[in-house]
């Protein structure tokens, strides 16, 4: 392995260097992918029903992994290939026209999907390591750790230990505030899974006439977040229902999941779930009649006016604001953490569209 160097400060009017945090690896190779997947599409009533079903397994190998060193090393990490990333997961879809006539068509489609992504065959010289960019056991992260899903969520939990220091018991959420003697410390566990059980979508179109109606619905059960907003909130005593009661009588609910939190050291009350039922589209749509464009010359020969709103209502017990925000984007592991982002905003559109 080789020694980077980085731009360090001015030393005699001139720019310095010093060894980087980073390892270099001149051995370093490619991830490799192997995908494995199993599908078949069959069709009923001559065509008026469809089945769509689909299941892969994918592997990646040599993955470029960033494990820590030992702090008495003077550098923070290196890159290395190591391990493997297994995904399986199944899809399924399921088409349907229940009504088809000369005036009125109805078109319905419903997916389902699941997937699961778990961490295998990391060799032992690789220690479990937080994922780059992860939050504390405070807030709950990510870990790399063999055997574990890539999406779980670890975290702090207060535990009874034994006279050697061993874990006998992990303590109900809100322990150390209930009976604080209970508690003799705090371990980093698996608290939730930011991958949902599963997620369907149902698109439904209707055409009457000159008239077409469409909708889009996403449903997702389960897919825990870490609502750190929710924490903040508590901390300022002004969460929305901070003052609702709680578990402990002379302690308002605020009161009861921050101090549980902060004191008890037990995140569990602010990993929520993140179930949701969200209506992603709507439109209407109607074709205007040619005698009311046909002034518009021959080179337009069809006109359409709709009306669309996008976001405009969501299900959900989630605390937050919405519990698909995140503040790292899609291409990080930590996509479950809720940090005072700003909302997805619901838009709504007035459109002429002219076919030419």
């Amino acid at each position: 392995r080789d020694i980077l160097f980085a731009q360090s400060g001015v030393i005699g009017g001139r720019t310095g260097f010093a060894p980087a945090s980073l390892v270099g690896n001149p051995g370093i190779r490619p991830e490799t992918l192997e995908e494995l997947e199993f599908g078949t599409d069959a069709q009923f009533l001559g065509g008026r029903l469809a089945l769509e079903a689909t299941y892969f397994d994918r592997r990646i190998t040599n993955q470029l992994l960033q494990p820590a060193l030992a702090p008495s090393s003077g550098l923070g990490n290196l890159v290395i290939n190591a391990g493997e990333l297994a995904t399986r997961g199944t899809e399924l879809a399921l088409d349907a026209i229940p009504i088809q006539t000369s005036r009125l068509t109805w078109t319905s489609r419903a997916t389902w999907q699941q997937f699961t992504a778990e961490v295998r065959n990391l060799p032992g010289f690789v220690p479990p390591f937080n994922a780059p960019n992860s939050f504390g056991v405070n807030y709950g992260r990510n870990r790399i750790t063999q055997g574990a899903r890539a999406t779980a969520i670890w975290g702090n939990v207060p535990v009874r230990l034994d006279a050697q220091g061993r874990v006998t018991e992990i303590l109900p959420v809100g322990s150390y505030v209930t009976n604080p003697t209970a508690v003799s410390a705090a371990r980093d566990t698996i608290i939730g899974d930011a991958n949902p059980d599963f997620q369907m979508f149902f698109t439904n179109s209707v055409r009457y006439r000159a008239f077409q109606l469409g909708v889009l619905v996403d449903w997702r059960r389960g897919g825990d977040v870490a609502n750190m907003t929710n924490n903040l909130w508590d901390e300022g005593n002004n969460s929305r229902d901070f003052d609702a009661p709680s578990p402990v009588p002379n302690l308002t609910l605020g009161q009861y999941r921050y101090q549980a939190w902060s004191a008890g050291r037990d995140v569990r009350l602010y990993v929520q779930d993140g179930s949701y039922v969200k209506v992603r589209e709507v439109s209407l749509s109607a074709d205007v009649p040619k005698s009311l464009y046909g002034r518009l010359g021959s080179r337009v020969s069809s006109m359409q006016l709709q009306l669309q709103a996008r976001n405009p209502f969501m299900f959900s017990d989630y605390w937050g604001a919405d519990p698909e925000v995140n503040n790292f984007g899609i291409s990080n592991l930590n996509r479950f953490i809720d940090l005072a982002p700003y909302p997805p905003a619901r838009q709504f559109f007035v459109s002429l569209n002219l076919g030419i």
